[in-house]
C-alpha cells in the first residue's frame, strides 16, 4: 500500500502517519481490531478527497479569470468530485 501510495504522489506525512500506526500495532504484538483497516482505509480516502476537493478549487479560482484550457482543466476536476465523494463515504443525493 505504501508503495503505491508513493507511486501516486500521495505518500505525505497523514499517509505515512497511518501506515505507521498500523505497522507499529502488528509489530508490536498487538492485533489490529476488526474495524481497524476498514477505519485506516476510511481515514485515507477522506484525506485523497480533501486534496482533490483543494485541487478542485485552485482550478476552478484559475479558470475564473484563465483561458478556455484553464476552464477545461475545472470542469475535469469538478466532473470527478461525486466519485471521489463516495468513494470517501459521503452520501450523495441521486
Amino acid at each position: 500500500m505504501a508503495a503505491n501510495l508513493q507511486r501516486a504522489g500521495q505518500m505525505n506525512e497523514h499517509a505515512q502517519g497511518v501506515i505507521l500506526d498500523a505497522i507499529g500495532t502488528v509489530r508490536g504484538g498487538r492485533i489490529l481490531a476488526p474495524h481497524a483497516i476498514h477505519d485506516l482505509a476510511t481515514s485515507l480516502r477522506r484525506h485523497k478527497l480533501a486534496h482533490v476537493l483543494t485541487d478542485t478549487a485552485d482550478a476552478l479560482y484559475t479558470a475564473a479569470t484563465g483561458s478556455d484550457d484553464d476552464v477545461r482543466k475545472a470542469l475535469r476536476y469538478a466532473h470527478y468530485l461525486p466519485q471521489y465523494a463516495a468513494r470517501a463515504g459521503v452520501k450523495l443525493d441521486d
